[in-house]
């Protein structure tokens, strides 16, 4: 979603339904750790809002980057090369 900001605003969450708060703060902190390494690679003026799903429970960290990178371009939020 557009913002009138330069900046860019991130979320993330993860819902009960994937396990113990352990599991779950690791979720976070995996795509926090994958958004972290990318952003300069997301347009400015967006806000984004990422929830873990069921099948990052099984995903290894190469997994989540490629998926994070691959949604970043379908979404269109990625700066123009």
């Amino acid at each position: 979603m557009p913002n009138r900001s330069v900046s860019r605003r991130v979320g993330f969450a993860a819902g009960k339904r994937l396990g113990p708060a352990v599991m779950r703060n690791r979720l976070k902190r995996l795509l926090r750790e994958a958004y972290r390494h990318h952003q300069e690679m997301i347009i400015n003026g967006v806000d984004l809002v990422i929830v873990a799903r069921q099948p990052l429970l099984k995903a290894g960290k190469d997994q989540i980057v490629k998926a994070f990178i691959e949604l970043c371009a379908k979404a269109k939020i990625l700066v123009e090369k």
